[in-house]
């Protein structure tokens, strides 16, 4: 969001990126090419985008688009949810590397910062104080990253991937679940409060079959298989399918 209450956002399949105005107007400032995911804002004046997944690279993206964007990474390896810290650098996780990195948004000169993942870091976000916390993918567990050493402490753990994470104006960390889209707050202790309860994720593919004499409605989401009872819509199996270097399986 930027300083006069603008939203940025990206369209990963149509590679544009868009301007969401404080009266309600959309438009599109720029059109790079496909696979641009990750958005962050500098100063609340510059934008920075990431390609990943169908793309790679990192660019800066005029907020007028007046200006045509400026290339600062070729390939950088796939830079998923990203921030700037307060020394001016942008943190972002690499996918394709189980990396955090830190990159000179003017010359584009990138230094890993932290590779202690057991699974993909899938994105990072800086609190009021300056720390920096990042989301591994799967499973989700929410992890604070020491800026010097790099070495990571979990704070939280979820059983399913994880997407993104965000701070409030009081410093309540929020993650989302890629999985089933259900939002949660992180409390003390590693605690977690479900925000929004999670379903399906961009439902497309749909069979019906009969096991044991039970309907059985099988729906594919975005990553994940799920039956349902088609009497009683009860949930009978939820099979995590997973994506890892952008590749379905």
């Amino acid at each position: 969001v930027g300083g006069d209450g603008s939203a940025y956002f990206t369209n990963i399949v149509h590679g544009t990126i868009g301007k969401l105005s404080p009266d309600g107007t959309v438009s599109n400032i720029a059109i790079l090419k496909e696979g641009v995911n990750s958005i962050t804002l500098r100063d609340k004046n510059r934008l920075y985008v990431g390609l990943d997944f169908s793309g790679d690279g990192l660019w800066e993206v005029d907020l007028t688009g007046s200006e045509k964007p400026r290339e600062i990474l070729k390939t950088p390896g796939w830079i998923n949810g990203s921030d700037f810290g307060p020394d001016g650098f942008l943190y972002a996780p690499r996918w394709s590397k189980k990396s955090i990195v830190r990159i000179d948004p003017d010359s584009g000169k990138m230094k890993t910062l932290s590779t202690d993942f057991d699974s993909l870091a899938a994105a990072v976000k800086f609190n009021k104080k300056g720390q920096l916390f990042a989301l591994e993918h799967n499973p989700t567990h929410v992890i604070r990253v020491d800026l010097q050493s790099g070495k990571r402490t979990i704070l939280a753990s979820h059983p399913q991937i994880g997407d993104n994470l965000a701070f409030d104006s009081q410093d309540r960390l929020f993650f989302t679940s890629a999985e089933n889209g259900s939002i949660h707050e992180m409390l003390s202790g590693g605690k977690l409060r479900v925000v929004k309860k999670g379903g399906l994720v961009q439902p497309s593919g749909i069979v019906i079959s009969e096991q044991n004499g039970i309907e059985r409605v099988m729906v594919m989401s975005t990553s994940a298989l799920v039956t349902y009872d088609g009497i009683s819509g009860k949930k009978l199996d939820h099979k995590h399918l997973g994506y890892e270097q952008g590749v379905f399986r």
